[in-house]
């Protein structure tokens, strides 16, 4: 769907799974507040290929030749998403196919981060820049002893840069790392690597030559607590940071395909990202990872469709959209005290607010139930006048459909929402309204 305005248009794309006008079913429920390009708060890491062509059989028509076509399925779920930011390795950047989906996307305003390991040879210097225009930050990944190097070979293009006053190349630094920790009483070694600074801090000893350190998010943290160090911690050093925040998985042969609690994990980034706007955010995996090691499911599946996690985020977000905030009005987010109903935020903008409720199964009696939500306001937290909890919509952000409630307060301050008959697990809002 194509939206007209004054001063451009806004391309909203409209999934139908299929389905037809006039047909017997209905399909999926989607959000219906307008989404425009480049507001979701958080990017995404493509680590799938996506900017190579497919090949069609040489048939019909086409006996003797193979046709080739674009699979635009993964840029149409960033549209869907309103992806503005991008994380690829260098071999996209170097591909010559690569180099011009970039420039496609480059021209809608989107931005892309580049990462590559070890210390940047001759032509990788080269490359970027020849192609500045592109590359919005790099990301340099590098063994700990090696990330001085790394990060100086950057020096003269960054100097470059500010000489010709084009827009700075943003430095971001993390080094190797292991998946999991080495158990130092046991004969064992982590085969699997990852990389950026964990819970203890940045390297601040390289901040003259970079602009922000990269910090990992792992599948087994809590994105909250985590990237809310991460702000702490630029706030000491000044420098800037970038948080890989990688989506749960469980073991390397088993797959993790909890759809409700993936879309808690991206919800509460979200939270974490209303909460913090001066950390540069991007979850990771954004399309299934169905082979290999530690298959895990993402925010689209092979074919491109959008998974749970994906529609809870632009739902989230079409309630809390970034152009609508006024950070002079208190905006941002609090994690609740709670008391049942697992993990709970405020969230405030400058013309709405609401509680971010991550749901959750909780067993009783042998069976499955889902907690209420119970909790209390912070002190922080904006009261408008005649506010009440009983008028609050209370929507399945996973569905975007409303879950009726009964809601109960007491002297104290304390709220509980109740939702009536069973629902499913996942992140919930509840709005709250004059």
């Amino acid at each position: 769907m194509v939206h007209d305005h004054a001063r451009g248009h806004a391309i909203n794309p409209v999934r139908t799974y299929g389905f037809s006008a006039g047909s017997a079913n209905s399909a999926p429920r989607q959000s219906t507040i307008t989404r425009r390009i480049r507001t979701s708060r958080i990017g995404v890491t493509l680590r799938h290929a996506w900017a190579e062509p497919v090949q069609l059989p040489a048939d019909g028509l086409d006996e003797f030749t193979r046709k080739q076509a674009r699979n635009d399925t993964v840029i149409q779920a960033l549209l869907e998403l309103g992806c503005g930011k991008i994380r690829v390795p260098l071999a996209d950047l170097a591909a010559e196919r690569g180099r011009q989906r970039m420039a496609d996307l480059a021209a809608t305003g989107i931005g892309f981060t580049i990462f590559s390991i070890g210390v940047p040879s001759d032509e990788t210097i080269a490359l970027a820049g020849a192609h500045s225009g592109l590359i919005s930050a790099w990301e340099v990944i590098a063994p700990q002893d090696q990330l001085a190097a790394a990060v100086e070979r950057f020096a003269g293009l960054r100097e470059g840069r500010k000489l010709n006053r084009d827009p700075k190349l943003t430095v971001y630094a993390g080094p190797v790392r292991s998946l999991l920790p080495d158990d130092p009483d046991a004969s064992t070694f982590q085969h699997f690597a990852s990389h950026g600074f964990g819970p203890e801090g940045g390297d601040s000893s390289l901040k003259s030559d970079i602009d922000g350190v990269t910090f990992r998010v792992s599948p087994f943290d809590r994105p909250w607590e985590r990237i809310a160090a991460m702000a702490d911690r630029a706030a000491e050093t000044g420098l800037g940071v970038l948080a890989n925040v990688q989506l749960p998985r469980r073991d390397e042969g088993i797959v993790f395909d909890d759809d409700a609690a993936i879309a808690n994990h991206a919800a509460e980034t979200v939270a974490a990202a209303m909460a913090h706007p001066g950390v540069n955010i991007f979850l990771d995996t954004f399309m299934d990872h169905d082979r290999g090691y530690y298959p895990r499911h993402g925010l689209i599946d092979r074919r491109g469709n959008p998974r749970p996690a994906l529609h809870a985020i632009r739902n989230l977000e079409s309630f809390f959209t970034p152009a609508a905030e006024d950070a002079t009005n208190g905006d941002g987010a609090w994690m609740l005290e709670r008391t049942e109903g697992r993990r709970a935020f405020y969230l405030q903008s400058g013309t709405r607010s609401g509680v971010l409720h991550l749901a959750g199964p909780d067993r009783v009696g042998g069976g499955v139930e889902y907690a209420p939500l119970v909790f209390r306001l912070p002190d922080g937290a904006k009261r408008k006048t005649g506010y009440s909890a009983t008028v609050g919509r209370y929507t399945n952000l996973i569905s975007g459909e409303y879950i009726p409630f009964d809601a109960e307060s007491t002297s104290d301050g304390t709220v509980s929402i109740t939702a009536r008959g069973r629902t499913s697990p996942g992140p919930r809002l509840l709005l709250l309204e004059p």
